[in-house]
């Protein structure tokens, strides 16, 4: 049903949510790609088994050729086209990934209010900023340096 009433939707607002879901498939991908293949040192068919289909930018032949990169230094240098910058650490590829996800969500915003787009934008919109308060919050109850807790957000 689901898939049925996506074609009742203009073209227009499926192709917009279409740039949302798949940059969060993007978003999603590539942690997966760094967690499984990176960080547990699993095979590439396992790790390509965790990817989800629909992206935007990255497509399950491109995963499959970032999963031969052994370090995070390279996956910079491979996505780095795609995400506009570099990355050399977890954090920095955190944050990198995210600013490219929100960049996508604010691009659906030109058809505000009339766009059905909006309402799903504006809700991963508030999801991220939660999650930072989240780690600002848990940062300053826990006595943490404004180095680290800047460190344990998304945003900028």
């Amino acid at each position: 049903l689901l898939k049925k009433s996506m074609y009742t939707i203009s073209p227009s607002e499926r192709s917009q949510l279409k740039k949302i879901v798949g940059s969060y498939f993007d978003l999603l991908n590539l942690y997966n790609l760094v967690k499984s293949r990176l960080l547990h040192r699993l095979t590439i068919e396992e790790t390509l088994a965790y990817m989800l289909p629909f992206t935007e930018k990255f497509n399950l032949s491109e995963l499959a050729g970032l999963c031969h990169v052994p370090n995070l230094q390279q996956l910079s240098s491979a996505i780095e086209p795609t995400l506009n910058e570099k990355f050399d650490s977890y954090e920095t590829f955190h944050k990198a990934l995210y600013r490219y996800h929100k960049q996508y969500l604010l691009s659906v915003w030109n058809g505000y209010p009339f766009s059905i787009a909006i309402p799903f934008s504006l809700l991963r919109l508030i999801e991220m900023e939660v999650s930072d308060i989240r780690a600002i919050t848990e940062g300053v109850a826990f006595g943490l340096e404004k180095k680290e807790i800047l460190s344990m957000t998304a945003g900028d």
